[in-house]
């Protein structure tokens, strides 16, 4: 009779994540990331007091290049934010394996969110810069004549 490995499905395993591997030249990730390095963060900066004791932070360029990221990929639960963090290889590439709590997201968005509306708007321009997203004019629902703006963002 044949002899099978007898492996579990349910056992946990570890793996090695090669991000060069994963994301090759043409990823997605690459230009996000050049998006993301392009903008200034000097403001999130005034919001933290631990030079001298406390525990390091998490970087608020990483936390907020996981939000940016994960409203991207359609997802705008930070629940879910939080799964994908230890789940997704993009977000574990950008957080460098830190993984997310949604009490942190939480407070990170409400000590941070003037300075999260300013970043959203540069990104909106960068990501129109770098060919991310589109403004097209579609027809409005209530006159025909009429023609709205509305950002596309483009899938690559």
């Amino acid at each position: 009779m044949a002899k099978f490995k007898n492996t579990d499905p349910n056992q946990l395993r570890m793996h090695v994540l090669d991000f060069q591997e994963l994301f090759g030249e043409g990823h997605p990730i690459h230009g996000f990331k050049k998006v993301i390095d392009r903008l200034d963060f000097e403001a999130f900066e005034r919001n933290y007091q631990n030079d001298e004791t406390g525990r390091p932070a998490i970087s608020p360029k990483k936390v907020v290049s996981a939000l940016f990221y994960s409203i991207l990929i359609g997802n705008l639960s930070m629940r879910e934010l939080c799964r994908l963090s230890k789940l997704r290889a993009e977000l574990i590439y950008l957080l460098d394996g830190e993984e997310l709590d949604h009490t942190f997201i939480s407070k990170f968005r409400k000590i941070h969110k003037k300075e999260m509306q300013n970043l959203f708007s540069q990104t909106v321009f960068l990501g129109y810069e770098s060919g991310f997203i589109n403004f097209e004019r579609f027809p409005s629902t209530e006159r025909r004549s009429k023609r709205t703006p509305i950002l596309v963002i483009l899938e690559t």
